[in-house]
């Protein structure tokens, strides 16, 4: 009998390390995809594809050309190598 019981916790004690390892192994990938979906969308990655980040001097960002301000203003253009100026035309 107690070779029985013996027996069957082991068995259980096998499925519940299989159900563990599937379950971390689940996990595993949803973290992977949420980390790149993440790294993806992130302000850096866009910048990375060409795209740039106009700022007046205040700080806030220029999200449409009347934002911008009047010619001759000096904007900063953040890049994903670094920033510099620019000055308003038209």
């Amino acid at each position: 009998m107690v070779d029985e019981r013996a027996a069957e916790i082991d068995a259980l004690v096998g499925r519940s390390r299989r159900v563990l390892g599937h379950l971390l192994d689940r996990a595993d990938s949803e973290l992977a995809h949420t980390r790149a979906r993440v790294v993806a969308l992130s302000p850096a990655a866009t910048l990375e594809r060409g795209y740039a980040v106009l700022q007046r001097p205040d700080g806030h960002v220029v999200r449409a050309p009347e934002d911008a301000g009047a010619p001759g203003d000096v904007l900063r253009a953040r890049v994903s190598g670094g920033e510099f100026a620019v000055r308003v035309s038209e």
